[in-house]
């Protein structure tokens, strides 16, 4: 489903070896290059999925923090150790994300004893970038602390006792924030009008950040630029207080009508519910089983030519719509991961238009990918991968979605997760 808050905490791979070989392949620096590919994802995250759709079924805009775990040993340089730091630190003060360092908090204690290994990676002064369980146990409080530092900031400002000396009762507190005018800032105390007030800043995202933004331009970017929404019939009732606790804005259509993901979702640890929630779309399978090997819980292919499909019918009652399948896929290395690729097809049987199965099996699929499950890097990473069929080609209420997974290369796969999706 759609997520309420995104964590980014990729900044130990961000500063692979091999992060800097690909930095040095393109030309750039590895600030650069973490700069370039953080704020494409950066952008995707907060930019609205449609800034003109006021509907109750519209997504607002996540929750987007950033989680900084590199201490070292990629590099020797502390200068060069900071690279990702410094760059999502510039980001997130010019985007307005939150940002949350372990490697800040225990900066010195490593930096006073380089031999330690509570906080930092072992073997050192050999290559090492994952420390041990003192950093996951470290990683946890330093979340939970930004966590309730985040809400407990909020929420102390909400309310602000009224001057009545009843005040005390909660229904007659005021809301403390303040009502914004046309500005975007509270109205001033005085009635004298200062001259050089600001305009309400656009409400879409600023233009990109890169050696070409300048002040010379980025207000007239800002405000031309098709991510703005200044214009957009949604935003005529910003800065309206009772608009903010309109209940019915709450209510949304759920995005996803399948979806898993292994280890994230409440029960999704357990061999037994992840089954039971993909038998819900399986009509057939021959050869793939929920395994939890090496600890990490997914959807395995146990076998040569495994295969599994899936079948979805639309509530034309509820306007499903189905645009995109999502797969969030493991690829790992070794000789057990060499080859492995496995093929989607994916079918759209529109409203009335669904055949005898076996007239079924010999269309031609709608879209079709093929996924490949190996790499050369001696770690397991989980990518995203994406079947899109287009405004014009989604599956929508009454309309049947069939998708077919086979292996086509190896002997075995691992899915971490699926997302039958409206966007």
């Amino acid at each position: 489903s759609y997520p309420d808050v995104v964590i980014h905490a990729y900044s130990t791979n961000d500063m692979h070896v091999l992060s800097e070989n690909e930095a040095k392949a393109r030309g750039v620096s590895l600030h650069d290059m973490i700069m370039n590919v953080n704020q494409e994802f950066i952008r995707k995250v907060l930019k609205p999925d449609d800034e003109n759709d006021c509907s109750d079924t519209h997504r607002p805009t996540p929750l987007l923090l950033y989680y900084d775990d590199y201490i070292g040993n990629e590099q020797q340089d502390i200068i060069k150790t900071r690279a990702f730091s410094e760059a999502i630190s510039s980001l997130s003060s010019y985007y307005g994300f939150g940002m949350m360092s372990y490697a800040d908090a225990v900066r010195h204690l490593v930096y006073g004893d380089t031999d330690e290994n509570w906080f930092s990676p072992n073997n050192w002064p050999e290559r090492q970038v994952h420390p041990h369980m003192g950093m996951h146990i470290s990683s946890v409080w330093v979340v939970a602390f930004n966590m309730l530092n985040m809400a407990s900031s909020y929420c102390s400002g909400l309310f602000l006792d009224d001057t009545e000396e009843d005040s005390s009762i909660i229904g007659e507190q005021q809301p403390y924030l303040y009502i914004a005018e046309k500005n975007g800032l509270p109205p001033l105390r005085d009635s004298q009008q200062l001259a050089g007030e600001p305009q309400l800043f656009p409400q879409g995202l600023p233009p990109e950040l890169n050696t070409n933004t300048s002040l010379l331009t980025i207000s007239s970017i800002w405000n031309n630029t098709t991510d703005s929404s200044s214009s957009s019939k949604c935003n005529k009732d910003i800065g309206n207080h009772d608009n903010h606790h309109d209940s019915s804005s709450t209510i949304r259509k759920k995005p996803c009508v399948y979806s898993w993901v292994s280890g994230l979702e409440r029960f999704m640890d357990q061999p037994n519910k992840l089954q039971e929630r993909i038998n819900t779309a399986i009509v057939s399978n021959d050869g793939w089983e929920v395994l939890a090997d090496n600890e990490k819980l997914g959807y395995v292919a146990t076998n040569a030519n495994a295969f599994f499909e899936m079948k979805l019918s639309l509530d034309d009652t509820t306007m499903d719509v189905v645009q995109t399948v999502n797969f969030m896929v493991m690829r790992s290395y070794g000789d057990k991961w060499e080859g492995s690729k496995v093929r989607v097809d994916a079918y759209i049987y529109k409203s009335g238009t669904e055949g005898k199965e076996e007239d079924e099996m010999t269309r031609a699929p709608t879209k079709s990918m093929e996924i490949v499950g190996y790499h050369e890097k001696e770690t397991s990473e989980t990518y995203n991968y994406k079947i899109d069929f287009g405004e014009e080609g989604k599956a929508v209420g009454g309309d049947t979605l069939r998708v077919r997974v086979e292996l086509v290369g190896g002997s075995t796969f691992k899915f971490m997760g699926m997302a039958i999706c409206d966007h």
